[in-house]
């Protein structure tokens, strides 16, 4: 499914099934478990839940974005051996459309914070999305940089 996103996966070696299968699951229950203690950190401190919920939503589409994109530019075959894991183990336990829709569903028909609920509709996805072209943006100028450092410094490595 990410090759759509980015033909460079396709290539992408190939990890043993069982293996790779064992990983995305221990990554995404880290990710649930992660996001989890995050919610309930913030809600004991006075922190609306819908701040969490869509706090961890950006900061998914941002490391999204950034592994993506290093993945992409790095030709180590190790890091694109594991981006499946980070992106559909750990982000995808990490960030989950349930506590979103959860979340709306409590605003729209629960509190009646219609106007409140599209708002946070808008964020979660598109804001996300945003950050997520960040996250690129971010990877892609590290690579350059480092690139640029490779031409300047070849004796170096």
């Amino acid at each position: 499914m990410l090759s759509c996103i980015n033909p460079s996966l396709k290539t992408a070696p190939k990890m043993k099934k069982t293996h790779s299968l064992v990983l995305v699951f221990l990554a995404g229950a880290f990710g649930a478990m992660l996001r989890h203690m995050l919610t309930v950190g913030l809600r004991s401190r006075g922190i609306d839940e819908w701040f969490a919920i869509l706090g961890v939503n950006l900061a998914a589409g941002l490391v999204a974005g950034f592994v993506i994109t290093i993945s992409s530019n790095v030709h180590a075959s190790n890091f694109k051996k594991y981006e499946t894991v980070v992106i559909s183990g750990f982000l995808g336990g990490f960030s989950t459309v349930a506590a979103v829709s959860w979340l709306n569903y409590q605003l729209m028909f629960v509190d009646a914070q219609i106007a409140f609920a599209a708002v946070f509709l808008f964020c979660a996805y598109s804001v996300a999305f945003l950050c997520a072209k960040l996250g690129q943006f971010i990877a892609s100028s590290l690579s350059s940089r480092a690139k640029h450092q490779q031409k300047v410094h070849p004796n170096d490595n």
